[in-house]
Order: structure tokens, then sequence, then C-alpha cells
């Protein structure tokens, strides 16, 4: 008989008692998602009767009904509860000494009297008046349990003991410039200690004197003085600083490092040589620190008797310090052998694991790939299904630690099959779409490898706010498991907006309303306004990431209206498109499109039509052919890897084209690590149209320009486009087109980067004008803020092969990357 889960939980009957649902549900046994066990029931009653006693109401009738409603497969269990007559709080007390709050204290007192005898409003109640008591100086207040006596059943008087104790006021000479409210609560955190005695005193004058350490005033001192007025029954705590001068490094020298490389050593410390742009001082519990990691690193490398000692010289003036490490590396330590006991035999036949313990024989003993060996080992198992297996490691080192044998022992328990699949607390998506995401299926072996992914596809879907995979009673080792799928959907309508600015764009800003769960099957619909300076845009868009559920088969159609004021000429675009993109993998893609569009060009510059087809009414209808590969490793702020787009586009009549032509696009940027966490970035990018008859030139707005923040930086925006050919100096565009960007990034201070650079880049009428070396060039440099949103960078650039009617350069403004 199948195992039916519970699928809601009701409750009804807590509106007039103050007592949240919430309470309830997070206290019983009887869960969404959960089995339904008879002693669940009495146990939740139980419990229910408590918090109810706990609220006012001793009377309160509990009474639970599971039910299983027609053609559904899970429990809805209501609870509904009668509350009774609740005990009513007729007076409270307060009873106190010295200070007394009186005001604000009634004020609180109000709001209890004439209601229900709520143990968990008194409990409260009790947490503010000790808070306002510490607030004001009282720090080891002590606020009494409250004392209830009944004048009746339903009636009854609390009262609370308040013993206020010392005020104790704190006095802080020589911190300055530090306020005394950011060493109370930022440096001491006076507020999450509960006793105040000298001891505690004592901690504070450590903590504060390792404070101003840290800060690099290396013989800072600090003096306690404590003064008490039993009259006043006040504690005046003086803690006086000599706080000296902060310490700058002068140096740091590393020995007996090799093979190791000083700049490996380096990058595992905190503690760097003070300069303009690096301002810490010393501080010799960051260096300790250090030498631990540098330590632990010489262990992991196998050199287990490692020993690292450092020495410091200190100038006579006592400003700065230089700093010696002396590595003593000791012997290597070599694995002898490898031994493997309980693996499942079919296991022992993958090479790819045995390989890994093989090659560790004979060679420096490294911790780290001991414990990935482990980690290995443990992944593999649950990959295969032995989802309860155990691995265990135990080193054994010869006497002079020369040495090192390697045994991992294995408990592996049953192969685990999939019983069931169940999918829980999906309220808009449908159950089927979530089953097509699903990498496994029942009678499947559990796969640990299998269920993350997944975990991942569904998060990245976008449309869940939570996703949670688990195996059904993981404490019950059994051959056959359910698993449980459990999502909480995301709202799907969202409403999004944003502005910023730009150089060429000046201010822009959109508004966007989607839909990205429709109908519950995880495809997208949207809606998106965007304006600037020179763009009006309205996009409608609606793409289908699992064309009828095969994942590697998406669908994405657009609509679009926009109107478009360039430097070149004004244009109206109004169409559509659709695309069937083939994702290969994470990193490639593949599109296949097809786009109808009708533009209306005009405003053209003197001397910049070609074509009848620049001034008009166009329809353009192409069909073309994508790969994307890209393996950056940050959106916003790559550091490494590349992206690359490669575009074939054929327009003809018998598609329903006004114009004929071919196009093909080509554009790479790589992102290269270099030395001192620089990194070298390279833009390429290629383009060539062919017209093919009857058309002898394609219109304006579909040849090549360059000029600009994204192609040759410095040049005015779309500039560069066979100027020379027009008597009145305006760009006409080309059929070919040429472009380069390179760049260093050397990063500054903490977020900030400066960059150079230097772009290059021309336009050709048609392939027969092709010089591939008449480029026109640029160069600058600027500065680059990481910020959350992306790169934001402001540079300058400079023309290097310029013509009388450009300018010497200009300024560029991004938010994202640089190319």
């Amino acid at each position: 008989m199948p195992k039916i889960y519970i699928g809601a939980v009701n409750i009804e009957g807590l509106k007039a008692t103050g007592i949240p649902a919430e309470t309830i549900l997070d206290s019983i046994p009887i869960k969404k998602g959960s089995r339904l066990f008879k002693y669940y029931k009495k146990l939740s009653e139980q419990k229910i009767k408590e918090i109810m006693l706990k609220g006012g109401y001793p009377d309160a009738k509990i009474e639970i009904k599971p039910s299983v409603p027609p053609g559904s497969k899970k429990y809805i269990v209501n609870i509904y509860i009668k509350p009774g007559k609740p005990v009513i709080v007729s007076k409270i007390f307060v009873k106190f000494k010295l200070y007394y709050p009186k005001k604000i204290v009634n004020e609180l007192v109000k709001k209890l009297i004439s209601k229900p005898l709520n143990l968990y409003k008194l409990q409260k109640f009790r947490k503010k008046i000790w808070d306002l008591y510490k607030n004001n100086g009282y720090l080891n207040a002590i606020i009494e349990k409250p004392k209830i006596a009944y004048i009746s059943k339903y009636n009854a008087v609390v009262s609370f003991d308040i013993h206020p104790g010392y005020k104790i006021i704190f006095h802080f000479n020589g911190a300055a410039p530090l306020k005394q409210n950011f060493i109370e609560n930022s440096v001491l955190g006076i507020k999450n200690v509960l006793i105040f005695d000298k001891g505690t005193f004592k901690a504070f004058k450590r903590v504060l004197k390792d404070f101003f350490k840290k800060e690099g005033y290396f013989f800072a001192e600090v003096f306690l003085n404590e003064k008490k007025n039993e009259a006043a029954k006040t504690i005046n705590i003086y803690y006086t600083v000599k706080k000296g001068h902060k310490v700058e490094i002068k140096n740091i020298t590393i020995s007996g490092n090799k093979p190791v490389g000083k700049k490996t050593i380096i990058s595992l410390m905190k503690t760097r040589v003070t300069s303009f742009f690096n301002r810490e001082y010393f501080c010799e519990k960051r260096l300790k620190s250090d030498i631990t990691n540098i330590k632990n690193y010489y262990n992991n490398e196998g050199w287990l008797s490692a020993r690292i000692f450092y020495k410091l010289k200190f100038a006579a003036d006592k400003k700065s310090v230089i700093i010696s490490i002396d590595i003593n590396k000791g012997t290597p330590t070599t694995v002898k052998n490898v031994y493997i006991k309980g693996l499942p035999g079919f296991l022992n036949t993958n090479k790819k694991l045995t390989d890994y313990f093989f090659k560790m024989r004979k060679l420096p003993f490294y911790i780290i790939k001991a414990e990935n060996g482990k980690n290995l080992l443990s992944t593999k198992l649950a990959d295969s299904g032995f989802v309860f297996s155990k691995v265990k490691l135990d080193i054994k080192y010869s006497n002079d630690k020369k040495y090192a044998s390697l045994y991992y022992y294995i408990q592996s328990g049953p192969r685990v099959r999939i019983n069931n699949i169940l999918i829980l607390g999906n309220t808009i998506t449908k159950t089927s779409y979530i089953k097509s995401l699903l990498l496994f299926k029942k009678g499947d072996f559990y796969s640990q490898k299998k269920i993350i992914n997944t975990q991942n596809r569904l998060y990245k879907t976008g449309i869940f706010n939570s996703v949670s995979i688990k195996i059904d009673e993981p404490d019950n080792i059994k051959p056959d498991k359910n698993i449980t799928v459990s999502v909480k959907d995301a709202k799907p309508l969202d409403l999004s907006f944003g502005a910023g600015y730009g150089t060429y764009t000046r201010y822009k800003g959109f508004i966007q309303l989607e839909n990205n769960n429709l109908f519950g099957t995880g495809k997208s619909l949207s809606a998106r306004f965007s304006k600037s300076a020179i763009y009006t845009n309205l996009l409608l868009d609606y793409y289908d990431r699992a064309i009828y559920n095969y994942r590697g088969l998406a669908f994405n159609a657009q609509g679009l209206d926009t109107d478009i004021i360039t430097l070149n000429y004004t244009m109206h675009k109004e169409g559509g498109s659709a695309s069937l993109i083939r994702r290969f993998n994470d990193r490639l893609k593949g599109l296949l499109s097809y786009g109808m569009f009708y533009d209306y060009l005009s405003g053209l510059n003197p001397g910049a039509q070609i074509t009848p087809r620049d001034t008009g009414f166009t329809r353009i209808s192409s069909a073309s052919a994508s790969v994307i590969y890209n393996s950056k490793n940050n959106i916003f702020n790559p550091t490494s890897g590349n992206l690359t787009t490669l575009r074939f586009t054929y327009s003809d009549f018998l598609i329903d084209s006004q114009v004929n032509f071919f196009k093909i696009f080509f554009h790479t940027e790589e992102y290269i690590p270099f030395i001192y966490d620089t990194t070298f970035l390279y833009s390429l990018r290629f383009g060539y149209i062919r017209p093919l008859s009857p058309t002898t030139q394609v219109p304006i707005n579909e040849r090549f320009f360059l000029g600009g923040r994204t192609t040759v930086r410095g040049f005015p925006q779309d500039s560069i486009g066979l100027v020379n050919l027009n008597p009145y100096n305006y760009p006409i565009g080309g059929d070919v087109m040429e472009n380069y960007n390179l760049q260093v990034n050397i990063p500054v201070y903490n977020s900030i980067n400066f960059f150079v650079f230097q772009d290059g880049g021309n336009v050709f009428l048609n392939t027969s004008d092709i010089r591939p070396l008449a480029l026109y060039k640029s160069a600058g440099a600027g500065i680059m803020y990481l910020s959350p949103i992306g790169p934001i960078s402001f540079s300058y650039g400079f023309i290097l092969t310029r013509e009388p009617y450009w300018p010497a350069g200009g300024v560029n403004f991004t938010v994202g990357t640089s190319f």
C-alpha cells in the first residue's frame, strides 16, 4: 500500500486569542510533507493544550481531523480549536528599588491589563523591562520571573520584582577619535554581555588593548581604575589608553622557503608591507595567524615536521618594524603504501578511481590529497547508490615520520534504489514540469551527483524560492528508499525597473513586467519598455526553456518596436523574431533564428546615402545561425575565460525580404590572469557583408561602423566608417570591419582597478578595399570600480591616427565589461 503524506495543515479558532498559528505549527509533529502516524495526533493535541494554557486559555478543546480529498494522494489535516473562557489579568504590580521609569513601564502594563493571561507576552514584557534598565546603565539588573496569584478561576494578579543593582558608567580617556558609543557597542560589545564584574572589566581591558594593537598601535597600553559609590549606587569604570605610535611594516624577509616561491608564501599572509596603496600597520596577532597558515601549507605539502619562526626588529623611534620569517622545513614525508578495504567489487575496476590512489604511492605525502581520496571514495559510493556508506581514513607514520601508510576502511551498506518520488510544496508550478527537470526516476540506483545537479537545475529556473531534495527516513537503512522533492514557488509576476547614465546614451532607464512561470510550466513572458536620449524601445519576449520538456532545446520569440537616433541616421524599427536554441553543455550553445523587421530610415547626414534603401521603408527578413561559447568565470567582472560568438545571416527574396545579402560576424574576447593579480584582456571582431544580386549595397543600418566605448575608445560613437569617401566628412559605413582591443587591469586598492588600453579598427566599403594594417588607433587609461552591479569605469582615450575633423580624444564611461 502506498504511503500517504500530509499535503496541508489548517488551523481554525485562533483568531480572537492572539496566539499565532505558526507557534502551534512549529511545535507539533504533524507537518506538511511528513507522514501521519496515529501517535502524532495525541502528541499534537497535548502540545496544543500546553500552548493554549500558556496563552491564557485553560479550558481549550482540541479536535484534529485528517482527510484525503477525492482524486488526491495527500492528507489535508484540519485542526479545530475551541479556546473557551480565558484567564484575565486584573492587575500588574511592578516592585522596584532606586531607578523606576514609571511612564514607560505604565504604558507597557496597560497593554497587558484586562487581556488573557498570556505567559509568552509576560516573558516579552519582562525582557522589555530588562532592556530598559540595561540601556540606562543598570547592566546587572535582575527582573524576577512573574508571580501569578489567582483571585478567581478566570482572574489573576501578576507581580514583578526588580533589583536594579549598581549603575555602571564607563569612561575612556586617550581613545580619541573613537567615540564612547562605538567603543561600548562595536569594540566591547556591551549589549551582548550578561554579567558585569571585575573579571568582565579586566576582559574589556584586554579587548581594548587588542583592538588598538590590531589598528597598528603595537606598543599600546590600557590601564583600568574602578570607583564604587555606595551612596549613589554607581560604579565608574575608567580606562586610560596610551596608544603610542602606529608601527609601519618596513620590510618582510623570508628565508628557508625553497622550493616554495616567496610569492606563494606572501599569498598565504594578510600581513603586508605598509605603502601608499596599503595603509595597514603591524599587528602581531595577524602575523601569528599568518605563521599558522604557512605552517599548515607546508604540512599539507608533506613537510610534517616544518617549523616557522619570526623575528621583529623595530626602529629606534619604534615607528616601523622589519619582519624576518625563517622556515625550517625538516624532512619530507613519503607515501609508502595505500590500502583500500571494503570497496564494492564493481568499483575496483573503475580506473579513474583506482589510478588516483595508485599515483599517490612513493610520492611526497600531502594531507589534502589523502583527505581528497576519502572524499573521492565517499562521493563515488554515494553516486553508485551506497548512500549509507562510511569511509574512515587512518594514517600510520614511521617513527621518524619519513614514511606514511594510508588505510581507507569502507562500510558500504546496501545499494539503494529509488522506490518512489514525492513532489511537495508546488502551488503554482505543475508537477509534470518539475518531473521533467529531474535527472533520476523511479527504479534508478540513488546517485548523489544526480540529486545535486537536479537541485541546481531547479534553482536555475528562477521560479523557486527554495528547493530541497532529501531521502526519506535517512536513519532507517533500507535498500529501497523514497525521495522527497520539496519546493517553494516564487511569485511568478515581477515588476522591475532601473536607471543609469552612459557617455553615448546619456540618461537611460527601463521598466519591465514579467511572468517567469507562465501557467506553471516554467515558460516566461515579459514586456519591457526602455528609454534613453537616443532610443525608445518596447520589447515583448516569450521564452520556453524546454520545448516539450526536452531540456536540450529552447524556444524564444520576440516582438520589437523601437525608435533610434544615431549620429548617422534615425530609424524606426518594428517586427519580430523566433529562435531555436540548442544547449550542448554549460558553455556552448547554438541558435537558429528567423526574423522579419520593417525599417524606416531618415535623417541621414549629408553625403551618407549610397543606395536608395538608405532612406525610407525597407522590409528585411533573414535567417541566421549562431554559435556562442562562454567560459568566463564571472558575468560582470571576469578574470579568466573566453566569450566567442560566430553568426551567419542570410537574407533573400525567397524568405520575403526586400534586400538580399549574406553576413558573417565573429567576435572573441579572452581574459588571461597575469602577474601580480593583473588581468590581460583582448578582443577581436570581424564582420563581412556580401550583397546578393540584384542588391548591390545593403542599407546603412546593416553596414558596419566603429568608434565609441565598446569598439575603438576615444573616437566619437560610430565615427569610423569611410569618412574619406564623403565630401562632407560624415561616415557612410562599409561591408567589411575589423577591430581589436587590448587592456591590462591592475589592482590598486580593494575594489579599485587602474587599467591601460590600446584599441584599433577600420571599416572598408567592400573586399577589394581591404587593407588589414590600415587601422585607426587609440590608447588611453582609466580607473575602474568593481561595484556589486559590475565594473564602473571612467577612462580617456587619445586618438593616435587622427583626421583633422576629429577631436584629440574622448571620455568613456561604462557600466559592465570594457568591450
